[in-house]
């Protein structure tokens, strides 16, 4: 039965949709032929019109006339006129609506004529009034010619007028007779289609009865199969009615905590946990309810026979067919192995945490497909991420774009056949600075041989990396400086030894040979001289000797410093006589003026003058020695005084290891001061320090100070 209802409520359907089909079929067509013959009706109002319209032009028109020939009077022509102008137009309207009626045309053709003959009488009447005056042209009217035309246009338009009457008729009646016949058939088809749904609605009825009558079946075997598989499970089931009051609980769990179903459902479960754990599992169960949302808990229970179990209950609402909620249903899982498994687990994730928090390194952890799960503290520390910023992909935003592909590359590569790999990569910090790190990334496998995670560890090696550049560039340094000290010792050596060797011979050279010999000698002795100096000077700076200063008045020291280095150009002191004392080592003063005076003298064509200059510079004293040589580059001003370092521009001009303007900014800033160098205006170089001014001393420069033992050195002569 259950089946076949289904089957006739389609037949039914199908003879419902047919039926509308019909209907709708039947109302088109009826509605066609309903138009249709109204328009004939209404046509035939028009012919109607269209004929009383010319005969009441030609009416209007023999009006006119007669009105003109009695009184003479021209203005009764204007209706004659109007009239004459509308006949025309009239009598082609007429045959343009009278359409394809041949009866009606032939009428028509004889209409026209005798419109024709009794506009001509009128016009004739007209024209004789005007050439014969009133008289001859009533003696016109007055025959019985114009009076039988008019009778005659009456007659024709009467016919016509009939033949349209009759097919107004004829029209009329088909009209109704069509509304008629269609206003049966769609009650008729109507009344089917009623008939047709209360079928259905019956069949409809007791196929919902039947329905509902097997839904019930199934619904208490539902329920019967419910409750055997929960009785079945070794913990069992449970369920809820609307309020939250216990409806069913498996067999299986009461026989296991020793309870019947009213004690457990009556408070017996709260007795079985702790009251604290009892009431906060209590709160929850009322928040999930409230809101409708699923009900989950893991409580250890401890059963009837002393043993304890953990066990998982899982519940999710039920809605009802209202909308609201019908109840819980949950599920109880005895989970105390995987409780122990996980309490274990938990351990181990503890001791990882402590381990990675505890390295003095930056570690994480990647799942196989290579998104990160874990960063300790260090990550964040050191770049300022959050932990969710460095979660997935996010940590690779804080390696340096140039370093990002090949990190990538790699870590790809190891993805694909499984094995570590290590790599060298910069890492951005909070503060915008980028730092060396070591990766150093495993792979951790399960017991099962799969792939379980990537463990990574990150050094920082940054001051590792600097110290190793360190020591390449000192490497290359010291290279370059025996390279350099080597070519500036054997260069000076070589002329020692060449001239000694000459004045060994000194009976064979003649005295001005003899004198070139010996100042060459002694040229090349002071240059080594030089040189051992900065070398051992340097050396004494760096290894951070302590400077004892001493009151050093420039005005007298710069003359006789000049005097003693000069080597016979003309040098021009410019020197103010009232500076104040600095402090300073005389002997570290007397070495930088050696060094700025030897550089300026080297690079100096001997036409040109060299100045020395030193001036008040409010709590310092500045000393500048001005050459014209070659001039210094801009890019090069701020590598003039590191060590060994020769401009590319003057290196050829004359010999040398880069050392001297080094040696003299670290004993400038050793003395409290500091060194420039500047191009010099009109071409050349500037190159200068400036020391503090000594503030300890009396007024007087040239006598002793107000404290005891104080000498302020002022000798004209070079320190010794």
């Amino acid at each position: 039965m259950t089946r076949s209802v289904p089957r006739q409520a389609f037949a039914i359907f199908a003879a419902m949709a047919v039926l509308v089909l019909a209907i709708g079929a039947l109302s088109f067509f009826t509605t066609r032929s309903f138009e249709s013959a109204s328009s004939k009706v209404e046509h035939s109002h028009e012919v109607f019109a269209q004929i009383d319209r010319t005969f009441i032009d030609v009416q209007d028109a023999e009006t006119g006339e007669r009105g003109f020939v009695i009184t003479g009077d021209a203005t009764y022509l204007a209706p004659y006129t109007a009239a004459i102008a509308r006949v025309g137009s009239d009598l082609a309207t007429l045959r343009s609506v009278i359409g394809n009626d041949a009866e009606q045309l032939q009428r028509l053709d004889k209409l026209d004529g005798e419109v024709t003959l009794r506009l001509n009488d009128l016009q004739q009447s007209i024209q004789l009034e005007r050439d014969e005056g009133a008289r001859a042209a009533r003696e016109s009217i007055v025959t019985s010619t114009g009076q039988q035309d008019m009778l005659n246009i009456r007659s024709t338009v009467d016919d016509m007028r009939n033949a349209e009457q009759t097919l107004f008729d004829q029209r009329s009646n088909g009209r109704d007779a069509t509304a008629r016949n269609q206003l049966l058939a769609l009650s008729a088809l109507i009344a089917m289609e009623i008939g047709l749904l209360g079928v259905l609605a019956l069949f409809i009825r007791r196929y919902v009865r039947e329905r509902r009558k097997r839904a019930q079946q199934a619904v208490d075997l539902a329920e019967a199969q419910y409750r055997a598989v929960g009785d079945a499970i070794p913990f069992g089931v449970w369920a809820t009615a609307a309020d939250g009051r216990l409806s069913y609980v498996s067999r299986s769990f009461l026989d296991f905590i020793g309870l019947t179903f009213e004690d457990y459902r009556d408070g017996g479960w709260a007795r079985l946990l702790p009251a604290e754990t009892a009431a906060a599992l209590t709160a929850e169960w009322d928040r999930c309810r409230t809101a409708g949302l699923p009900f989950d808990y893991i409580q250890e229970f401890t059963g009837a026979d002393g043993s304890k179990r953990t066990v998982l209950g899982r519940s999710v609402p039920i809605p009802s067919a209202a909308g609201g909620i019908a109840g819980y249903a949950g599920i109880n899982l005895d989970v105390s192995e995987r409780a122990a498994i996980e309490s274990a687990l938990r351990e181990s994730e503890v001791r990882y945490r402590t381990l990675a928090e505890a390295l003095p390194a930056m570690v994480a952890s990647t799942s196989p497909d290579g998104m990160a799960q874990y960063h300790n503290s260090r990550w964040s520390e050191y770049t300022g991420l959050s932990p969710e910023r460095l979660a997935g992909i996010g940590w690779r935003d804080a390696i340096h774009p140039d370093d990002r592909a090949a990190v990538i590359a790699k870590f790809e590569a190891a993805r694909a056949s499984g094995t570590e790999f290590e790599a060298d990569y910069r890492i951005l910090g909070r503060f915008g600075e980028y730092r060396r790190h070591h990766d150093h990334t495993i792979p951790v496998f399960g017991e099962d041989r799969a792939l379980a995670m990537w463990l990574s560890i990150e050094i920082d090696i940054e001051a590792q990396k600097q110290t190793e550049e360190g020591l390449r560039e000192a490497a290359a340094a010291k290279d370059e400086f025996l390279g350099l000290v080597s070519h500036e010792l054997r260069t000076p050596l070589t002329i020692i030894v060449g001239n000694a060797r000459a004045l060994g011979r000194i009976t064979q050279l003649s005295p001005e040979e003899q004198a070139n010999s010996i100042a060459d000698i002694q040229g090349e002795a002071e240059r080594l001289q030089r040189l051992i100096e900065n070398m051992l000077t340097l050396s004494r700076v760096e290894s951070q000797t302590v400077v004892l200063p001493e009151p050093v008045l420039l005005q007298r020291a710069i003359p006789g410093i000049v005097a003693a280095h000069a080597g016979g150009r003309s040098i021009r002191i410019n020197v103010s006589q009232d500076l104040a004392p600095v402090s300073a080592e005389p002997l570290y003063v007397e070495q930088v003026m050696q060094n700025l005076l030897s550089n300026a003298l080297k690079y100096t064509p001997p036409d040109s003058e060299i100045e020395v200059r030193a001036r008040d510079a409010g709590a310092m004293v500045s000393v500048s020695v001005l050459d014209r040589g070659a001039g210094i580059l801009p890019e090069e001003i701020d590598r003039i005084f590191e060590p060994f370092f020769r401009s590319r521009r003057t290196s050829a001009q004359a010999s040398g290891v880069g050392l001297g303007l080094s040696v003299c900014k670290r004993l400038v800033e050793a003395q409290g001061g500091h060194m420039w160098a500047r191009p010099r205006d009109g071409g050349g170089t500037e190159i200068g320090f400036a020391l503090p001014a000594y503030l300890d001393i009396g007024d007087d420069a040239d006598g002793p100070a107000d404290g005891p033992n104080l000498h302020i050195h002022a000798a004209a002569a070079p320190f010794s």
